[in-house]
């Protein structure tokens, strides 16, 4: 219902210009402005918002924690090609 409120204030649009039309009124406009959802569904609805906000942070997590192993992928390649850079490395620890 609220992804779709253009489509519901179309349709009743509709039938009450029909409706209203046989009053002899005309109708210009109809629109949804507020959708009040019962307790429950409210709750439902924070609860799976807060599961797919959790599910973004661990992408986000995941993502982080891939870059930093091809990091240190890339620096014990490095190391492994270059005796003199494992021994600069090696000699500031």
């Amino acid at each position: 219902m609220l992804e779709q409120k253009e489509t519901i204030a179309k349709a009743v649009l509709s039938n009450v210009k029909a409706q209203a039309s046989k009053l002899g009124v005309n109708v210009l406009h109809t629109g949804i402005r507020d959708v009040i959802l019962p307790g429950d569904m409210k709750d439902i609805m924070n609860q799976v918002l807060i599961a797919h906000k959790k599910a973004q942070a661990n992408v986000v997590t995941r993502r982080e924690e891939t870059a930093s192993t091809r990091s240190l992928l890339n620096t014990a390649k490095l190391m492994e090609d270059n005796s003199m850079l494992f021994r600069i490395c090696r000699e500031n620890r």
